[in-house]
């Protein structure tokens, strides 16, 4: 509640392609407030607009977005965080249906990464999932992370 408090506009509204759907530089145009924290959950259509937030990266303080089908977009995925000046800050696995949505090798397919312009970190080596991430199916475990060196 305390992140909508003061001079702070939410707008939620459709973004991407179709009908009543708004492209991301109209809805930035119309809010006319800077900066903008953007989260991001379109089933899928994230990857039709990662363009678009990089071109806009420079009026944005925040970004939390949900990735389908990561093992299909791996190289979209990695070009978006190389050219985001934003710093990825935290990172989660997604469980809706469980370990039938892992792949082969034990990876999930969906993953809520978020991204932030500040400059303090409360850790460099955070323990993932956090104790303040939630599970997206309560009825599955949560999905743990490893990391390559």
């Amino acid at each position: 509640k305390n992140f909508f408090k003061g001079d702070i506009i939410h707008l939620r509204t459709a973004i991407g392609i179709g009908f009543r759907r708004n492209r991301l530089k109209e809805i930035f145009h119309r809010i006319n407030h800077t900066p903008i924290f953007l989260k991001i959950d379109i089933e899928g259509s994230e990857y039709r607009i990662l363009e678009e937030i990089i071109e806009l990266q420079d009026f944005i303080c925040g970004v939390v977005i949900e990735f389908h089908n990561i093992d299909l977009h791996e190289d979209k995925i990695l070009s978006f965080i190389n050219n985001f000046k934003l710093k990825l800050v935290h990172v989660h696995a997604q469980n809706p249906g469980g370990e039938q949505y892992l792949t082969e090798s034990g990876d999930p397919t969906q993953l809520e990464m978020t991204f932030s312009n500040a400059e303090n970190f409360l850790d460099i080596n955070p323990q993932i999932p956090h104790n303040l991430d939630q599970a997206s199916d309560s009825r599955f475990k949560e999905i743990n992370l490893y990391f390559k060196d």
